[in-house]
């Protein structure tokens, strides 16, 4: 190749690379633009739930799980833009507004328990498309889903970085009513 050529070949690949660059990237504040799977939303509970505490202590990577809890476990547990949320163990750990004259305005965010306990007993429950990447969708089209509500999902169980992490990735979401 020519010393010109090559010359024309890198500036066309660095003026591609920066076109490239200078769009904007998808971000968790942008609006959701994927639809959630037809069939997430369950009419009735899947059999067998298990409490967080106890699915993270005995789900494996590829295990099928059913786990019951409450959307909560920070301040906003469902991520912006995304198919993804925190699931809280309600036993385990109690919401503001359970405890006798607690004024708290955000109850599901668990902030009268210590954060080590919280991180033990909640999980991330998420919806991933074809490609293994969460959905760019918004999970409070679910009737009923918000802060606060009682889930039953049903999954597979993503990857285990340590015991203290718990992910799954929904195939079915029931909101109780």
């Amino acid at each position: 190749m020519s010393p010109r050529n090559l010359a024309l070949s890198l500036a066309l690949c660095l003026t591609a690379g920066l076109v490239a660059c200078s769009e904007p990237a998808a971000s968790a504040d942008q609006p959701a633009t994927e639809p959630l799977p037809a069939g997430l939303g369950l009419a009735a509970p899947p059999a067998d739930a298990v409490r967080v505490p106890q699915a993270k202590a005995s789900a494996r990577e590829g295990d099928t799980v059913v786990v019951r809890g409450r959307v909560g476990g920070q301040r906003d547990p469902i991520v912006p833009g995304r198919a993804s949320l925190r699931l809280a163990d309600t036993e385990a750990i109690a919401a503001c507004d359970t405890r006798p004259d607690d004024s708290c305005e955000i109850p599901w965010d668990y902030c009268c328990e210590p954060s080590e306990k919280i991180l033990a007993n909640s999980m991330t429950v998420q919806v991933v498309g074809d490609s293994g990447k969460v959905l760019a969708a918004d999970f409070t089209t679910l009737d009923g889903l918000e802060p606060g509500s009682m889930l039953v999902v049903t999954g597979s169980v993503a990857a285990r970085p340590n015991e203290q992490v718990l992910t799954v990735n929904a195939t079915g979401i029931y909101v109780e009513p």
